[in-house]
């Protein structure tokens, strides 16, 4: 990991209260190192470097999902497996009464409450019932 040099190692908190966010922050950030530090890296040396920052949840995970060998070494197919399996079941009747509920905060800036509405919104399925 010599290009890893100075960099924060990637890595997945399996207990975060909102896991499908924090696998999307997950899976940003390590695009980011296999395009930036790690670009030079063979598609099955990235593939173990994701397994070594998902840990051994994440390794356990992976046994449990049907994916040949060969898949399992490609770096995009585990990400999109993953994020499959972190996705919540959404409730959008819940996620449009939560909307409704929001509220800005004090102290909370102009642009992060648009943010948390955007991304509330996103929830609420408005285009697709």
């Amino acid at each position: 990991m010599s290009g890893m040099t100075g960099i924060t190692v990637p890595a997945l908190d399996w207990d975060a209260e909102d896991l499908p966010t924090a696998f999307r922050r997950f899976r940003n950030y390590v695009n980011h190192v296999f395009n930036g530090p790690l670009a030079e890296q063979n598609e099955e040396a990235k593939a173990s470097y994701l397994m070594l920052w998902l840990g051994p949840v994440g390794i356990e995970l992976l046994e449990t999902f049907s994916l040949t060998e060969k898949l399992k070494k490609e770096v995009k197919c585990i990400l999109d497996r993953f994020e499959t399996h972190c996705a919540p079941k959404t409730n959008f009747r819940l996620a449009r009464y939560n909307l409704t509920k929001l509220k800005q905060h004090e102290s909370e800036s102009h642009d992060n409450f648009i943010a948390r509405l955007r991304i509330q919104a996103d929830k609420c399925k408005f285009g697709s019932s």
